[in-house]
């Protein structure tokens, strides 16, 4: 009995270890703050502790906030603040308990990096998760799905989205996640309530998240209701899932009404600081055609380019159209070609398609997960390069969103051509050892140089030695297999 239990239990931690460590690096890195993640937290702060849906206490700190009549707001979708609301009143509950004073700045980072490390950590942690059940449904063996989850996890932009509060990271957990309960759906038959109405909550919850994913929702939608013939069944999908997004919605609904006088208004569309107004005046609400410098900026430049910054995304390009010509599930390809061809559009149409002081294009998160599953088919032809070729430019991309997470997340601003942050910026700080480059504290006016860091760099370690820990932790950890692997590999090449 007790030998089974102990089984059940490293079967358990070899199950979920990589998951644990995953989280734990994620949560190793604190950001520190910015105007974006500032208007969030003020939002959640004010409707915790005031009661209220202004934030005027504390809008002088952020230049992200909305403007109506004398009063301030978030100008942000309010999703990520309401999720984060009752883990702020826990943190003020703890406060009072242990005597913490909220005015002190290592209390305040420290409130910060757990509102990140279980929104946005755990968000990564999910997508990742959901990730690995996808791509077995598609017919991944265990290595190759290993191998893309591990790539999308560590080399693409939702590494440094895990470590900050941004809403994109949560948005591509719920899209991934709900596109997974979907194919377990895909044997069709009644529509069933208590499975659709989940997915409408979460599509709800996406939406207040973050605006622009109603497209992605819209896709996936229409999705799921292929899956069901005739219009009365589909009437029913339709009906559990608006069910499901109702509460979402109505409470959004009642959030703008209370701030802006319309159960339908945008916050954006009273964002306050002037530059950001002018934009979102033209076109709809800042997105316009697509522009050449859109295009190339997002894609390919060295400036923000998806596949300059995580370079295994660029077989996704052979892998689709492997996919294409293979002729297999034509409604999946339909999905993830769809899905990627409305978010490029829209990520190159915004006008401000560089995320502004970014790591990457970082408006195309939410779509990272698919582009993921487009790299499969190429895997599955089975020609070895094609896995040491894949296996590398995992290893390239892990290395360089690992040295920008490090070093700083909000890379500058600059020209689409000429600018090349990670040469200019990154490498260059890494190499001399200067590591969390953000000097925006959290509600601190001023610049502060200690403003982010590793949580090694807290307990004393030098920067460059900090970052060892993270490596080190995964080794031991994997220290085992990759000794069994040895031996096994050893045994076979002697016989």
């Amino acid at each position: 009995m007790n030998q089974r239990r102990l089984d059940r239990a490293k079967d358990a931690w070899r199950r979920s270890r990589f998951f644990i460590l995953l989280w734990a690096t994620y949560a190793y890195f604190y950001q520190g703050s910015d105007p974006n993640q500032l208007t969030r937290i003020f939002l959640t702060q004010s409707l915790v502790e005031d009661r209220a849906v202004n934030i005027d206490r504390y809008h002088g700190f952020t230049i992200d906030k909305a403007e109506l009549g004398g009063t301030f707001f978030c100008d942000k979708a309010p999703g990520l603040s309401f999720l984060a609301t009752p883990l702020f009143a826990l943190q003020n509950y703890a406060d009072r308990i242990f005597g913490f004073s909220s005015d002190d700045l290592a209390i305040k980072r420290a409130r910060l990096h757990l509102l990140v490390i279980f929104l946005c950590g755990l968000s990564g942690l999910l997508a990742s998760w959901s990730l690995a059940r996808a791509l077995r449904t598609f017919g991944a063996t265990a290595r190759q799905e290993s191998l893309l989850v591990v790539g999308y996890a560590l080399g693409t932009l939702a590494f440094p989205f895990s470590t900050a509060l941004f809403a994109h990271q949560m948005v591509a957990a719920f899209l991934i996640t709900t596109f997974v309960m979907i194919r377990a759906l895909a044997t069709g038959g009644e529509p069933d309530p208590k499975r659709l109405a989940p997915i409408g909550f979460l599509w709800g919850l996406t939406i207040i998240s973050e605006y622009p994913s109603a497209l992605l929702v819209a896709v996936l939608g229409l999705y799921l209701l292929s899956f069901y013939g005739g219009w009365r069944a589909q009437a029913r999908v339709v009906l559990y899932v608006g069910l499901g997004a109702l509460a979402p919605l109505v409470v959004h609904a009642v959030y703008v009404k209370a701030a802006f006088g319309s159960p339908f208004a945008l916050p954006y569309k009273h964002v306050f600081e002037p530059i950001f107004r002018s934009h979102h005046e033209e076109g709809l609400v800042g997105v316009n055609p697509p522009t050449p410098a859109g295009i190339f900026g997002v894609l390919a430049s060295r400036y923000r380019g998806l596949f300059f910054l995580c370079p295994f995304l660029i077989l996704s390009l052979f892998g689709m159209a492997r996919w294409v010509r293979e002729e297999k599930e034509r409604r999946e390809q339909i999905l993830v070609l769809g899905l990627l061809a409305v978010y490029f559009v829209f990520g190159t149409s915004y006008y401000a398609w560089d995320g502004g002081g970014s790591t990457g294009p970082r408006h195309i998160v939410p779509i990272l997960p698919f582009l993921v599953i487009g790299i499969l088919p190429f895997l599955r032809a089975g020609a070895r390069w094609r896995w040491n070729l894949c296996t590398a430019l995992v290893a390239v991309s892990i290395g360089l969103m690992f040295v920008s997470t490090a070093v700083l997340l909000h890379m500058p601003e600059g020209e689409v051509i000429l600018s090349n942050p990670i040469y200019d910026v990154i490498f260059p700080s890494f190499f001399r050892g200067d590591l969390g480059l953000n000097v925006q504290d959290v509600r601190e006016l001023g610049f502060r140089a200690d403003a982010s860091y590793t949580l090694g760099m807290l307990f004393g370690l030098k920067p460059v030695t900090s970052l060892l820990v993270v490596p080190a932790m995964w080794l031991l950890v994997y220290a085992s297999s990759i000794v069994e692997r040895v031996r096994s590999a050893g045994g076979a090449s002697a016989r």
